[in-house]
Parts: structure tokens; sequence; C-alpha cells
């Protein structure tokens, strides 16, 4: 080892040291401040702590001298005698108290100060389906649960649930208080039929809430009764009673993303017109109120007004936030009682609460069966015209709705087979028409006129329609669409299992990444995958039917089925299996028609007959060839 070597080692031995000396120096300073720190800090809580008992022993003194003779000597009293005295002293203060929050809550609440307080009872109304619990703070709905159902976890479904329902009235009493009973307390009185909330405001003015059981399963009568009320709102422009409905719509399905986007606000006006709101947002009343419902996926919350609610108020819905997983929609409802300053008065309403069954809410006459999405126009007449009776007929004779599903979409291409054969007839006699098409383009690829002209005229001879093959895929495709709104709202499909999938209503996730893949979520739907192998098996059948397509027409027929495993990949199983199962039906139709009712052979004899008899143009037709004949006229002109 050399000199300079040995220099540098002892060099970083004595730096070593020296660091370690300071160190040592400034954690013994440190250690000493910390120390001095907790010193002064418990000797500053020791006398906060004396200075305390200090205000304690001179407020207790103070107590004493106030309330015994001023002869007395409090020295001279014994400790038990003392803390006798001050513990009566401190229970006369404390009832003091009471009396003058007392005083103060009559002095605020008036004619209602009664009501305001007293202590929450809960009593119940239960039937077959339905198990409705109220609450005497408010007289209001505290929760319902429907029986027969369970939400996704297997846990009772709550409809209505607690404080995320708010219900009340708001009004004006005694001149220029104002209140919402909803913070007011009411007396139950159980009857034979129900439960009547009971508010007595004196002077013989009394509020009722009157519930009691329907006939109709889940319908619970609901009856507003006022007597004398015209007594305590002032007659003036503040004479009116506001019900105000606020309710937190509840997760029930295992998509809640989905689920929010089938939940929505409906209300019918009296005249029948039906209306709803879906994002974030707020809609003014402008006519009388039937009725108003927190419409989800499968389930609704209904107040139904025997004749109308008066005709302003107001609904306001918020959009839940994207990690709020407990909370589907809210929905701020207004409602204006028709009080007119009525002595004796009674507004009768009804709840309703239940599964979106299409057929039994049509069967309440009220319009309320349009909170089931079943699409607009075309798409809702054959909803509601085709697929529901027949969804519901075979649901008369078996209880699986995977063969439901098979039966009903049998049904309806057997429906349609005419259509199909049309289809596949006009597709074979274009087929046959190639070679003959490819010669005429070849003849007159220079004029793309001459060329469209004479393939009219051959069309037309041979009696080939070009679009024949079109106009039947056409004319089904609202039916295909009238079945992709009719299944995400279909309830008989919820919870019901069909081979690998547990629930038809929602997707099967049978194939699980455990991660995010974008556009596409954290799984693969097996049916989604066998609806969009089959569709481009259809497409890769069709292709070889097909002539004169473009490669980027023929890259577009297979870019559809993949765009669709991504776009329904999330919605239910039950739509998926129906694609799916009509493109294996289908495959077999045009098996079955191409087998043993189309010969190419025999249509090619066919056409060579049309095109030997004389044709007949029609009006369309030589209106087109005149106009075929002016454009060319036209290009010669523009050459010359």
């Amino acid at each position: 080892m050399d000199r300079n070597t040995v220099i540098g080692f002892v060099l970083l031995g004595v730096l070593f040291i020296a660091y370690l000396f300071v160190q040592t120096r400034f954690s013994q300073a440190e250690q000493i401040e910390q120390a001095r720190l907790q010193d002064s800090l418990q000797r500053v809580e020791q006398a906060r702590i004396a200075d305390s008992l200090q205000a304690v022993r001179q407020a207790e003194e103070n107590l004493l001298l106030s309330a015994i003779d001023s002869s007395t000597d409090i020295s001279t009293l014994s400790e038990e005698r003392r803390r006798f005295l001050l513990d009566s002293l401190q229970q006369a203060a404390a009832e003091q108290e009471v009396v003058v929050a007392e005083e103060n809550q009559v002095r605020e609440m008036g004619s209602l100060a009664a009501a305001a307080t007293g202590e929450e009872q809960l009593f119940t109304l239960e039937n077959d389906v339905l198990l409705v619990t109220l609450s005497s703070k408010g007289g209001k709905v505290k929760s319902v649960q429907l029986k027969d159902y369970k939400d996704y976890e297997g846990n009772p479904l709550m409809l209505v649930k607690g404080d995320d329902n708010r219900f009340g009235y708001s009004f004006f009493y005694d001149q220029d208080r104002r209140v919402n009973t909803e913070d007011l307390y009411f007396e139950g009185i159980p009857t034979e039929k129900g439960i009547t909330f009971r508010m007595d405001a004196g002077a013989g003015r009394v509020m009722e809430q009157v519930y009691s059981l329907n006939d109709t399963a889940y319908m619970v009568d609901y009856t507003l009764q006022l007597t004398n009320f015209n007594q305590l709102i002032p007659a003036n422009q503040y004479s009116y009673m506001i019900m105000n409905w606020d309710n937190s719509m509840q997760e029930q399905e295992r998509n809640v993303d989905y689920e929010r986007q089938y939940s929505k606000f409906y209300w019918s006006y009296a005249n029948g017109d039906v209306d709803n709101i879906s994002s974030d947002g707020e809609e003014q009343f402008d006519a009388g109120v039937k009725w108003v419902s927190n419409q989800q996926q499968f389930f609704n919350t209904t107040l139904i007004a025997r004749e109308a609610f008066d005709n302003q108020g107001k609904v306001q819905l918020f959009e839940a936030e994207e990690d709020t997983s407990l909370l589907v929609k809210r929905c701020a409802t207004e409602l204006f009682i028709p009080y007119s300053g009525q002595a004796d008065y009674e507004f009768a309403m009804q709840w309703y609460f239940a599964p979106n069954h299409f057929r039994s809410l049509k069967d309440l006459g009220i319009g309320l069966e349009d909170i089931v999405p079943t699409g607009t126009g075309l798409s809702r007449i054959i909803n509601r015209g085709i697929v529901i009776p027949i969804f519901h007929w075979l649901g008369g004779f078996m209880s699986n709705y995977g063969l439901i599903i098979f039966l009903m979409t049998l049904i309806i291409k057997m429906a349609l087979s005419p259509l199909t054969y049309r289809s596949y007839l006009s597709m074979a006699k274009m087929r046959v028409l190639q070679p003959e098409i490819a010669e005429m383009r070849e003849k007159y690829k220079d004029d793309q006129q001459k060329q469209g002209a004479e393939q009219l005229k051959l069309f037309r001879k041979a009696g080939v329609n070009p679009l024949g093959g079109c106009i039947p895929t056409l004319l089904s495709m609202p039916i295909l669409i009238a079945l992709f709104r009719f299944f995400p709202g279909s309830i008989e499909l919820r919870q019901q299992s069909f081979l690998w999938a547990k629930d038809l209503s929602t997707y099967d996730d049978l194939i699980k990444f455990g991660f995010d893949v974008p556009f596409l979520g954290s799984h693969l739907s097996l049916f989604c995958i066998l609806m969009t192998l089959s569709s481009i098996l259809y497409v890769q059948m069709n292709m070889s039917n097909a002539s004169g397509l473009t490669k980027e027409m023929k890259f577009m027929q297979y870019i559809f089925p993949v765009f669709f495993l991504f776009f329904l990949n999330n919605y239910p199983a039950g739509l998926t299996y129906y694609y799916f199962v009509s493109n294996m039906i289908t495959f077999g139709q045009q098996f079955a028609i191409r087998k043993f009712f189309i010969n190419d052979e025999a249509i090619h004899a066919k056409i060579q007959e049309n095109k030997a008899k004389p044709t007949k143009k029609s009006k369309f037709a030589q209106r087109l060839e005149e106009a075929m004949k002016q454009q060319q006229e036209l290009q010669k002109k523009k050459k010359k």
C-alpha cells in the first residue's frame, strides 16, 4: 500500500470520528430541548386543569351561595350535604332549561308546538308481496320490501329505504310561519284496514294521513284528510299546500351503470300524456298531474292521485356520481295539493311499489305501462303488438326463459320466412345473371350510363328486382331494433339462469380478465362471442354469393360483427343469446332453401323464358330510360 493510500484512509477515519462527535453533541442537545419542551407542556396542562377545577369549584360555591341562607357559612357544610345541595340545584336548573326550551318552542312553532317533539314509532303493513314500514315522524313511508324479489347479492329487495326516502307537506300557518310535516310527530293509530297518523293542532284542527292495503297486490291506499285547517292556513297568497317527495333509487342490479341508463322519472298529466326526465335537470309541470313514478330498470315507486295534483310543481333529477355504487339516481318532486281553504278536505292517493310487469301496469288503466322501455314508433308497435304477447303466451307454458327466447325467435323467424325466401331467391337470380352482367360490364366499360341502361333492360326482361335481396332484410330490421329495446327492460328475465348465464337480464362473464380493457370492460360475454362468430360466419357464407363488392365493402362486412362484440359485451345475456339463436336459425333456413327450394338451373331456364317474352315497360322504367337518354345526349353535346 503506497503512502497516498495510507494518508487517504487516515483522513477518512478522522472525518468519521469528527462526524460521530458532532452528531452525538447535536443529539444530546436535541434530547435536552425535547425534555424541556415536554416539561413546559406538562406544566401548562397542569395549570389549565387546576384553573378548570378552580372555576368549577368557584361555580359550585356561587351556586350554593345563591341558593341557601346568606347567614349560613358554606364552609361548615359537610361534603355529603354539600353534594346533595349541588345535585338538587343542578337538577332544578336542567328542568328549568327544559321549561324554557318548551316555552321557546311554543313561541317558535305556535299552533304546531305539540307536534314538534316526540319519539318515532314504527308500524307495518304487510301482505303476500309487500312489507311496508311506516314512521310516526312525518307519518311517512319509511321502507318498502318486495318479498318475492332479492337484490343482485341475494339480500331482501328494499325498494324504499330509510332516510333515502323523504316525504312531507310544507305550508304556511299562523299567518307567517312555515313548516314541513316531515319534522313533526304524529300519533299512530292502528285501524282494521291499516294505520292512521293523526296530528292535533288544537281547536279542532286535525291532520290525518290514512294508509291501508289495497286489493291490488302492490298497492297501498293513502289519503290526506284535513279538518278545520282553514283556521290554521292563512287565506292569502300563502294558502297552498305542497307535497315534497325526495327519493333516492337504491342499487338493485349487478351492473349499476346499466341500471342508471334504464332508470328515469316519469309523470302523466291528467289528459293522459306521459313525459319523463332521464338526466340531470329540472322540469316544470304545466298541467294537472295524475301520477309520478321513480322508475328503475325493473321496479317502480309510483304515487297516483285519484283526481289530479294541481297544475304547478316541478321535478329535479340528480345523476349519481360515478364512484357512488349504492345510489342509482335521486328525484326531488314538488307537487301542489289542490287545497283551497275547505273546512273538511280530503285528497285520495295511492302508493304503488311494484315490479315493471308490462301487463300488470297496463291493467291499472292509467298509462303506467309507458314506464317499461319498449322503444318508440315502429319498435313500440312491434314490441307491444307482437313480441310481448308471444313472450307472455310462451311463459304460460314453461318457466325456462332460455327455451322461451329460443321458441320466440323461432316463431318470429318462421313468420319472416316468406321474406327470407324472397331474399334468397332474388340473390340466386342475381347469381345466375352474373356471367351476363360481367360481359355487359366489359362491353360497356367505357360508357357507364349505357352499361346501367343495359343492366336495367336485362333485369326487366329476366323479371329480376336488383333490390329484392335487400328489401326483406330492411323490413326485418325494425324487429331486431324492437328486441334490442325489449330485452333490457324485461323483468321476466331478471335472475333467470340458462346454461352458463346466471342471470339473463345482465351480462354473462364466464371469461374474466381481472382488469379493465378499454371499450370492453373486465370480462367477455360468452353469448356475445357466439353471436359475433355466428355473424362473421353469416357474412362469410353470403360473401360467396355477392359479386361486385370492393375490398373496402367486404372489409366493412366483417367490421360490423366485431364492432357489436364491443358494443353488446355489457348488454343482457338474453339479448346476445337471442341474436345468436337468430343467426343459427337463419343458417338453417338458408341451407333448407338452397337445398330444397332453389335450383340455379331451373332459375336460369325461367330467366331465359322471361327474356323471350315481350315486356311492357312500366311508367317508372319509361321515365328512367328517358332520363338516361337525356343524360347521354347532354354528354355528347359536351364532347362536341
